[in-house]
Parts: C-alpha cells; sequence; structure tokens
C-alpha cells in the first residue's frame, strides 16, 4: 500500500512538472511564425499616421514663426489663427467684453496654452531630429532649422514631404519621398481634406466650452496661408538609427509605438492561452486519486482568494511583459548585450544563454498557472459559499469588523450609568474622530466614503435606539406589574444599559416581598399576642375573682383562710409581674427608656448573676460551667438593665432546661466586641421558630404548663440592642444557645 502512494505521487510531479515544460516548448516553437508576422507587420515609424499628423501640427507652428519674422509683431496663437473671435464665441463674446478687455486676454491666453500644450512642446522634440523649410510665397522670407538643401537636394532624405498652403488657406500636397509613397500621400491627403481640422482639435480637450462653441473654433480659424512647408529625415539619422539597431524601437522614442510591429502579431494571445489552458488542466485533471487526502483539507485550502488573485495577476502581466524580452530575443539584440556586457568568448554562447534564460521565465509562469489552477480545486471542493467564507479575507475582515461594531454595540447597550462615562464618550469620540481622518484623507472617492459612512451610522445608531426603546418598553412593563401588586415577576432578560434599574427594581420587589412577609407575621403575631395576653392576664385574674368569693364564704376555716390568702398573693404577684413586664418590653421597643451608662465588667457582672440564681439552678438540678476571660472587660452600659438581660437568660434557663444537664457559659473577646454565650438542653422539644422565640408571650413549650410572663427573651433583646448590642438566639432540636455581642470600650 505505501509503494502504491508513493507512486500515485511520483505521477503527481511529474504532472506538475512536466505540463508547465510541454507549455513553454509549444510557446517557443511558435517564434518563428511570430518574427515572420512581425516582418509583414512592420512599418517605417517615420510614416506611421500618428506622425504624419504630428507634422501636420508642427505646421501651426512654424507659420506663427514665419508670420512674426515677416510682420516684426510678436503675436499669439489666438490672436493669429482665431481672429474673428465674436464668432467664435457667439453670446459668450458680449459677456467677455462687457466686463473688461482683461476677461477676453484671459480666454485667449487660455487658447495660447492649449495649442502650445498639443502642437508646440511636441513639435519642438520632433525638430530635433527633423529638418524642416517654411517659406513665405509673397516675400521669399524663409524660416529652417538646416542649411541642407531641403527642396532640391531629395537625394540626401529618405523621407520628405511638402505641404503648400494658398492665399485662402488651403492646403495642397506636394512632392514626397518615402519608402511607402502612396500610403503616406493617402494619410496626409486625408489630413487637407477639412480645411483648419486642427484649430478644433487643439482646444477640444484643453478648453472646457460648449461643443457648438468648439466646432466654430474651426468654421471661424484661419490657418497657414501663402506658404511653403517641407520636412525631411536625412539619411544620416536614418542611418544612426539603424546601426542602433532599433528598428523595432520608436524612432528616436518619438515615432510609432514601441515594438509596433511585434505587438501586432499574436504572440501574446498564444501566452495568455497557454496559461489558461494550463491552470484549466491543474483544475479539471483527476489529480484527488494522487494526493492523499482533498485539496481543501491541504496547503492549497489555506490560501486566501487575495493571494490568489494577486498571483493570477502577476502572472499574467509578467506573460504581457514578455512580449518585449521576445523582441530582444527574436531580434538578436538581448544576445548582442549580454555578449558585450559579460565580455563572452563566442556571441553563439550569448545566444544559447539568453534563449536558456527565457525559456525559464516561460516555464516559471506556466508553473505558477499549474500551481494557480491548483488553488482554485479549493473553490471546486469547498463549494462558492464556504470558499468565501473560509478563504476571503476581505470577507473574514468584513465579518471581523462586524463582530466589533457588534460588540461596539453590545458594549454601548450595557453602560453602566451608575458610573462615570467619560472613558466610554472618550473612546466613542475617538474612534469616530480616526475613521473620519482615514476619509479625510482620500483624495479620489472622500464624498462617497462620507455619504457610506454617514448612511452606516445612521443605521446604526437607529438600531441602538430601537434596542434601548425595546428594552425601556421591556423594564416599564415589569415596573408596571410589580406596581400592581405581581411580586413574583421573572427579571432574567438582559436588559442592557437598564440592567442597574432592573437589579434595583429585583432589590424592591425583593424587599416588597420581605415586607408582606413580616407584616403577614406581625398580623400572626398581634393576633397571638391579643390570645395570650388575653390568657396569660385571664388566669391569674381569674384565680383572684375565684379566692375572693371563697373567702366571702361565713363558714370558712382559718387553715382554709390562710390557704386562700396565700393562693391570692401568688396569683396578684405574677399578675403584677406580668403587668411590669409588659409595660417595661413596651417601653423598650418605643425606645422610650432612659440609659445610665457607667463602665461595667462584663465578665463579673454574669458571674454575679449566675451567683444570685444558684438556688434556682440548683433547684433544677443544672450543672453550670462557666469560661469568662480572666482579664477585665469594661464595657459602657447600663448596669441594671444588662443585669436584667442575664437574669431573664439564667432564670429562662432554669425554667426550661431539662434537669441533670450541663449548662453552658462562654465568653470570647476579640479587638473589637465580647461575646458571650448560654447553651442549655430543652426539657421539651421546641416546636416554633427561634425568630418567633423573642416575640412578647411565646414560650418554647407550647402547652404553656410552666411559669413565666414569655417576655424574658424579648426583654432581654431589647435591653441588648438599646445598648448596641447583638441578642442571636439559635436552635438546634433540644439544644437552646443565646449570644449577647457588645462592643469593646477597654481591656
Amino acid at each position: 500500500m505505501k509503494e502504491r502512494r508513493i507512486h500515485k505521487r511520483v505521477i503527481y510531479w511529474v504532472l506538475t512538472l512536466m505540463i508547465p515544460l510541454l507549455a513553454a516548448v509549444a510557446i517557443m516553437s511558435t517564434y518563428g511564425y511570430v518574427k515572420k508576422q512581425a516582418v509583414e507587420n512592420y512599418e517605417n515609424p517615420i510614416e506611421t499616421e500618428e506622425n504624419i499628423k504630428n507634422y501636420f501640427k508642427g505646421n501651426y507652428v512654424l507659420y506663427k514663426s514665419l508670420y512674426e519674422k515677416v510682420s516684426g509683431v510678436s503675436i499669439g496663437y489666438a490672436d493669429l489663427y482665431y481672429q474673428d473671435m465674436e464668432s467664435i464665441l457667439g453670446e459668450d463674446y458680449e459677456y467677455y467684453t462687457s466686463h473688461s478687455q482683461a476677461e477676453l486676454d484671459l480666454f485667449k491666453s487660455r487658447i495660447d496654452d492649449a495649442i502650445i500644450e498639443a502642437a508646440e512642446r511636441e513639435f519642438s522634440a520632433y525638430s530635433e531630429i527633423l529638418d524642416y523649410y517654411i517659406e513665405d510665397t509673397n516675400s521669399g522670407i524663409v524660416i529652417s532649422n538646416t542649411q541642407k538643401d531641403i527642396i532640391n537636394n531629395t537625394d540626401g532624405y529618405v523621407f520628405r514631404i511638402e505641404i503648400v498652403y494658398d492665399e485662402k488657406g488651403n492646403a495642397f500636397i506636394g512632392d514626397i519621398k518615402a519608402e511607402n509613397t502612396e500610403k503616406v500621400r493617402k494619410y496626409a491627403t486625408d489630413l487637407v481634406l477639412v480645411k483648419n481640422k486642427f484649430l478644433k482639435d487643439f482646444v477640444e480637450k484643453y478648453i472646457n466650452v460648449e461643443d457648438d462653441v468648439i466646432h466654430r473654433f474651426q468654421q471661424y480659424g484661419t490657418g497657414p496661408v501663402n506658404c511653403r512647408i517641407v520636412y525631411g529625415v536625412t539619411n544620416e539619422v536614418w542611418q544612426q538609427y539603424q546601426a542602433a539597431g532599433l528598428r523595432v524601437y520608436s524612432f528616436g522614442g518619438l515615432f510609432s509605438t514601441v515594438y509596433h510591429d511585434y505587438m501586432a502579431t499574436d504572440v501574446l494571445a498564444y501566452i495568455m492561452w497557454a496559461f489558461v489552458a494550463v491552470a484549466l488542466l491543474a483544475l479539471y485533471l483527476p489529480l484527488a486519486k494522487l494526493n492523499k487526502k482533498p485539496y481543501s483539507e491541504g496547503f492549497w485550502g489555506k490560501i486566501p482568494v487575495e493571494i490568489l488573485a494577486c498571483a493570477i495577476t502577476c502572472v499574467m502581466a509578467l506573460a504581457s511583459e514578455i512580449r518585449f524580452s521576445i523582441v530582444k530575443l527574436l531580434e538578436g539584440h538581448a544576445a548582442d548585450a549580454l555578449y558585450e556586457w559579460a565580455g563572452l568568448p563566442d556571441k553563439s554562447m550569448a545566444t544559447f544563454l539568453v534563449w536558456s534564460g527565457h525559456f525559464l521565465l516561460l516555464y516559471c509562469i506556466f508553473l505558477l498557472a499549474w500551481f494557480c489552477g491548483l488553488g482554485l480545486r479549493v473553490f471546486r471542493e469547498k463549494g462558492f459559499k464556504d470558499y468565501v467564507k473560509e478563504n476571503w479575507l476581505f470577507y473574514r475582515f468584513c465579518a471581523f469588523c462586524k463582530r466589533q461594531v457588534s460588540k461596539a454595540f453590545e458594549a454601548l447597550e450595557h453602560i453602566d450609568v451608575t458610573r462615570s462615562a467619560k472613558k466610554t464618550i472618550l473612546k466613542i469620540v475617538l474612534v469616530n474622530a480616526l475613521i473620519l481622518m482615514i476619509i479625510s484623507s482620500m483624495w479620489l472617492g472622500g464624498w462617497g466614503f462620507v455619504v457610506v459612512y454617514s448612511f452606516l451610522l445612521y443605521f446604526g445608531m437607529k438600531l441602538y435606539v430601537s434596542k434601548l426603546q425595546t428594552k425601556y418598553n421591556v423594564l416599564l412593563q415589569k415596573i408596571e406589574k410589580v406596581s400592581e401588586g405581581n411580586l413574583s415577576v421573572d427579571m432574567t432578560e438582559d436588559l442592557g444599559i437598564f440592567n442597574p434599574m432592573k437589579e434595583k427594581l429585583s432589590l424592591i420587589q425583593t424587599g416588597f416581598r420581605n415586607a408582606v412577609e413580616k407584616e403577614v407575621q406581625s398580623q400572626r403575631m398581634k393576633t397571638e399576642l391579643i390570645t395570650n395576653v388575653s390568657h396569660d392576664l385571664k388566669t391569674p385574674l381569674t384565680a383572684i375573682i375565684t379566692y375572693v368569693d371563697l373567702l366571702k364564704e361565713e363558714n370558712l376555716s382559718e387553715e382554709k383562710r390562710k390557704e386562700y390568702l396565700d393562693t391570692l398573693e401568688r396569683k396578684s404577684l405574677r399578675l403584677k409581674v406580668l403587668i411590669e413586664d409588659l409595660f417595661e418590653v413596651s417601653k423598650a421597643n418605643s425606645g422610650n427608656v432612659i440609659l445610665n451608662y457607667m463602665d461595667v465588667d462584663i465578665c463579673n457582672l454574669v458571674k454575679q448573676v449566675r451567683c444570685e440564681l444558684a438556688d434556682k439552678l440548683e433547684q433544677a438540678d443544672l450543672d453550670v460551667r462557666i469560661e469568662l476571660p480572666d482579664k477585665k472587660v469594661m464595657l459602657s452600659l447600663d448596669s441594671q438593665k444588662t443585669y436584667r438581660i442575664y437574669e431573664n437568660l439564667f432564670s429562662n434557663i432554669a425554667k426550661y432546661s431539662m434537669p441533670g444537664t450541663r449548662v453552658y457559659v462562654q465568653g470570647v473577646l476579640t479587638d473589637n466586641e465580647i461575646s458571650i454565650s448560654l447553651k442549655n438542653i430543652s426539657a421539651q422539644e421546641i416546636m416554633v421558630n427561634a425568630s418567633e422565640l423573642v416575640e412578647r408571650f411565646v414560650r418554647g413549650d407550647e402547652s404553656r404548663n410552666t411559669e413565666g410572663s414569655g417576655l424574658g427573651l424579648a426583654i432581654a433583646k431589647s435591653f441588648v440592642e438599646l445598648q448596641g448590642g447583638k441578642f442571636i438566639l439559635e436552635c438546634d432540636g433540644d439544644l437552646f444557645k443565646v449570644t449577647t455581642v457588645f462592643p469593646v470600650k477597654s481591656i
């Protein structure tokens, strides 16, 4: 299997190397025919139609010089050839003359510049290699750039043409000496058939006037008159031209088109067709069977479209420019130049080297064509859509820009309005300034980019505002639902710039929900309060009334009377304690309590309370374990209220703890506060929440068999919080824990 794969790869590389090689050989085999075509297409550069036109343009330049010499007056082209300016300008003539003569002179100077640009500058270059002669037929005055007898000595010239103008400006073609006399006469005759043809051409491309005015330049203009003009190229100039080996070049850089004879051949078409053929072979040959994986998955699948297009364009440009090397190759100029430059011993060696180099150049062109075809195979395998997405850098750049713009708009949608927006505004201004700077630097199409940018900015801002409005409406709907009492509104949507408001609305929603729950709980507790107060006040009061009635009996024994009085005293004292506790907790909750602050050693106070209630704790069969800091912990507290706090807590422990259990009193001191916790095991299962135990008239045992007002924890909590402390109550099964936390004044 491995040998078979190697065999396929060998075939693949043979095709890759041989097909461009065969294309190069095929093109070079046509060079003999190309040279034959060039010889047939050859036209003497002196006698081309374009150069004959240039000679006739020179007539107007030479006649102006002749006119100035004959008249002795310096004159401009406009005053000489467009004397009837009123007829030429028509209605516009009144505009120029009504303002000032300077306006008309300025217009004439523009005409002078146009003729200088169209004829004088070009003819001045021709005059360096072209002999000319102009004679005024009336006065016999002559202007010429040569001492040779150009009129009678025709043998000294390889090219000579004579033009004669009569008194009306009509032109006639005289004697012509040329390699192809008939063709030159035809070109010249075509030019003189239209009188003063060039007077319109001079201004048509250089002066911005209406079409009818341009035609009047020719109609009312006057050309050369009463003169005889002769042009010629001497044998010496022509021999120098040919001696330089410039037959296929433009004559002196002034005549004909470069390589005009070779350009007329089909050599470029041959190269282009061969290039396309090689690329198509690479595109459609069944090469996939010779390759171990699809081209789209390998190196070729990663080449961007732009690079492939640049490669094809460069190869096409190189193929186009190779025409000039073909000319030098076939005419022998390249071999001559290499022979002289390198100093080779044999000219045949120079010929071999330049032909080999040219063949190598062609081979490289067609090898690149083959690789371009391989690159296009990826297009066939992926399909247009995927190929553009994956291989077109411009598309990927546009997609990248789109993502960045989307991110920018998303960032704008999520601006935190609760913070300073200076940085965001600065970024937007800088990016916009950069875009405007780039647009303003474009000297071509800048206004078009401004329009496009303005449209994009408009639609982008419209989309941005539309999204803001949509999210604002969503937020408004949720606010309306919350205002209607719906406290379960979903708040999961992304509201962008309104997210802080959504969060605040969620907090309001949570706050309302908590307030409602607290209000419901408060109403329930109020109901229970009324029930508990009624029960706790009614019980001793009923007992008092009952025993008072019993004391009214006449046959009551002294022993019974004493028993009833003891019971009355006990019930009265309970009622008194209940009323006092209720009064005290009411004052604490209303804040109507006067606190007398002093320095109190909190640890010593807790120990004192424990000692004073030791009898109750022993009767309840409780083992109290105290772990408090040994040092003094001085706090600014009301000693009586603080004593009452721990008295209520220890009393609560004595009443409700399971007999025979331990009670732990622990103090933890930090730099900022001291926390004192009391833990005990409840005798009865605690059936209410820890938060409800500090409410008024609430006890852990709902059977209400124990004594007490049910206000002990409520009073303790109120006194702790009034003095800036924290009261923490925890229940875990039967474990009951109360913690008081006070800020430390000094240690």
